[in-house]
């Protein structure tokens, strides 16, 4: 299971201890096997998306050191580049077929039905190598994806995260658990950064408290838990085990419903756009692009859900459709975006959606998003500041609507005379987000990843989508559970998505037969959750 066991590569991207995985013969010999299958072993189609008039299946190469890692100003060019995008998504989906391989032996193997799962954190989780989530989609190996819970927001007063895709996970018919190994006083050894990193609780109060939020952000999501305790005893708490019981009296309601959850915000990502990102500057823009995203929308008190951008054509419909890192767009996903144009949908486009192209990358993003863009000279720092009133979103001004992260990369200048400017890059006057309106839908291009809570939340508003309550604190709902984890301590009110009969899932109380609105009052760190009946 290579690193730790959860089928990560062994690759290290240490500055001072960096070597890349696999140029060993078998990984070689492998890469060629797995090019004929990609391409139905047509070599003119290898060649035309290598732009290498002479390469077979047999004399494939990776692409060497010197030029897969080198600084290429974040994006990838298909006239140069194909290679190095094939190597990278090599480099994910080679492990999962090594893992369905194995899955397929083992039902195989096993006279009586079986179901079948591995670890698998995909791009959510900032890994190199975990990008192929469409690729076990595709198969029916694998029945359910299990990882750990998001490192270093575990401790209570934080956020919390799921490392999946998990909108489309549930939308082929397979299950994600996310693994609760919250370390406790009981756990060892204890180092202050491993501590808040892991997540170890020093009471039972807050272990529980942690217990509830992943455990509300689960029944939200239609995904699941399990407890994991590594070296024995961690759990050996009657405090903590009432926690867990409880949670599991809350998953016991969730069985009976068979709906899928609601929400009216889709984010997309791309796990093609990952391959399209010079290696080098890979992780950061997944950590900023998607982890960031994700994380950040986690304190936006709007309902969502993550789907792959390959998946665009069959997903649900939603009201706000969040695209991350849309960089390349097949046909097939153009189409479908171009049909999401109506009926008072608003598309939101980061950075620089279809920028991967053959043609110009300004036109083809002013084509996709409907608002004319310029490129700006040369890569440049992606940090913007809000333009103060310019537009409902931004009144009364947020702080912010993006967190760039330091990322420098490909830059866009808004050009459009229809759009309504919304921020300019730090550095300049240039318009680095703006907003149209056309007749029967909106669109938001805002080239700094990524958006923040604050701004998430009024889009969501302004498109009349389901808003559960105001951003900052974590809020995980959908029409059975609502569930809230305090970051900041003060008043909350929680907004149902329909009038609802609503149980206090830790005390059991019927708090109200028909409420459209709960009004708390809640400590930092502290974590209530609801049960809903809609009425």
């Amino acid at each position: 299971g290579y690193n730790d066991g959860q089928w990560f590569q062994w690759a290290r991207l240490l500055p001072d201890d960096l070597h890349l995985a696999d140029y060993s013969p078998a990984a070689i010999a492998s890469f060629r096997d797995w090019l004929r299958r990609r391409y139905g072993g047509d070599v003119e189609a290898l060649r035309d998306a290598w732009r290498q008039p002479r390469v077979t299946f047999a004399t494939a190469e990776p692409p060497d050191f010197e030029r897969y890692w080198v600084e290429a100003g974040g994006l990838l060019d298909p006239a140069t580049d194909g290679d190095i995008a094939d190597w990278t998504r090599f480099y994910s989906e080679g492990p999962a077929e090594t893992v369905m391989y194995l899955a397929d032996v083992l039902r195989q193997a096993t006279p009586r039905p079986i179901t079948c799962g591995t670890y698998y954190e995909d791009i959510t989780c900032n890994s190199a190598n975990h990008v192929a989530l469409g690729r076990f989609l595709a198969d029916d190996a694998i029945d359910w994806f299990a990882g750990p819970a998001a490192y270093g927001i575990r401790m209570p007063g934080f956020q919390g995260a799921v490392r999946s895709v998990f909108g489309s996970t549930l939308h082929h018919g397979r299950s994600y658990l996310t693994e609760q190994d919250w370390r406790s006083w009981h756990s060892s050894p204890s180092e202050p950064a491993d501590n808040f990193s892991w997540g170890r609780a020093e009471t039972a109060e807050a272990h529980n408290a942690m217990v509830r939020r992943e455990c509300g952000m689960a029944l939200a999501f239609g995904t699941g838990t399990w407890w994991y305790d590594m070296s024995g005893g961690w759990f050996a708490d009657e405090g903590i085990m009432a926690g867990i019981s409880e949670a599991m009296d809350a998953f016991e309601r969730d069985l009976t419903i068979e709906r899928m959850p609601r929400a009216d915000v889709a984010l997309i990502i791309s796990e093609d756009s990952n391959h399209w990102v010079a290696p080098k500057d890979g992780g950061l823009f997944r950590h900023v692009g998607v982890k960031g995203q994700v994380e950040e929308l986690n304190v936006a008190g709007v309902p969502y859900r993550a789907y792959l951008q390959s998946d665009l054509p069959t997903i649900p419909d939603h009201r706000v459709y969040i695209f991350t890192n849309p960089y390349r767009i097949s046909p097939r996903e153009r189409r479908a975006i171009e049909r999401l144009k109506s009926d008072g949908r608003t598309l939101v486009f980061v950075h620089a959606p279809g920028a991967v192209t053959d043609g110009d990358a300004a036109e083809a993003i002013s084509e996709i998003t409907g608002i004319e863009v310029a490129a700006l000279p040369d890569c440049t720092d992606l940090n913007a500041s809000a333009i103060e009133g310019a537009h409902p979103l931004l009144n009364p001004l947020p702080a912010a609507i993006a967190l760039p992260g330091g990322v420098t990369g490909p830059a866009f200048e808004v050009t459009d005379a229809e759009a309504t400017p919304l921020a300019t890059y730090a550095r300049s006057d240039e318009v680095a987000a703006a907003v149209r309106e056309f007749d029967d839908w909106r669109s938001i291009y805002v080239c700094p990843p990524h958006l923040t809570g604050e701004f998430a939340n009024r889009i969501a508003r302004l498109a009349g989508a389901w808003v559960a309550g105001e951003p900052l604190n974590a809020i995980y709902a959908n029409e059975h559970f609502i569930t809230v984890h305090a970051i900041f301590s003060g008043p909350e009110t929680l907004t149902l998505a329909r009038p609802s009969r609503v149980t206090d899932l830790t005390t059991g109380e019927v708090i109200s037969e028909r409420a459209e609105t709960i009004e708390l009052t809640l400590t930092r760190g502290e974590t209530r959750w609801f049960a809903l009946e809609p009425r």
